[in-house]
């Protein structure tokens, strides 16, 4: 969570969603092996709802660090369709990140899903896309499969999100441990 100047929330075409069992990083979110990540990956018959930000140039050096696991890829104007008009001009590059290969397992026993993780996404889903936004989101994601690995109250993922009861419940009723 750094400063930006602006979000947008939008629909991109051509990518889908999907979760990756990642390899463990003591130093990072994922003590144990198979810890699963959010990523995209090309699809031509697909479109991903999304948020894009806007930031000054300056910062993309601190966010490619910090989205190390993550190839940095242009998104085409063409390709991105603002909810509430286009908020600047096309000499602005968008992008999105894609997993690395290397940055994913490609045999894991028992990949999961960190609630943490999965909560901080869908209270982003839920401000912007309102409930409808979750339902796409499941259905516009691989994997989702992989069981959630309960650690909302001693969370894991370090950016994890402070949750009302109502969005508690609403996430819960979207996204059941199993």
């Amino acid at each position: 969570r750094t400063p930006y100047i602006s979000a947008h929330p939008a629909l991109v075409r051509g990518w889908r969603r999907t979760w990756l069992a990642r390899p463990r990083d003591v130093d990072g979110f994922a003590p144990i092996d198979g810890l699963a990540f959010l990523s995209v990956t090309p699809d031509p018959s697909s479109a991903i709802d999304g948020v894009v930000i806007v930031d000054h140039a300056k910062s993309l050096a601190d966010l490619d660090k910090r989205e190390s696991l993550y190839e940095r890829r242009t998104v085409p104007h063409v390709d991105c369709v603002f909810q509430a008009g286009r908020p600047f001009g096309t000499e602005t590059s968008i992008f999105l990140y894609e997993a690395m290969p290397d940055s994913v397992m490609q045999e894991s026993p028992e990949p999961r899903i960190l609630r943490s993780y999965l909560d901080a996404v869908c209270q982003g889903f839920l401000s912007h896309f309102g409930e409808q936004g979750l339902t796409d989101f499941r259905t516009s994601t691989d994997n989702f499969h992989f069981p959630i690995q309960e650690d909302r109250d001693h969370p894991i993922y370090p950016r994890p999100v402070e949750l009302s009861d109502q969005e508690k419940a609403v996430i819960d009723s979207h996204f059941p441990a199993l």
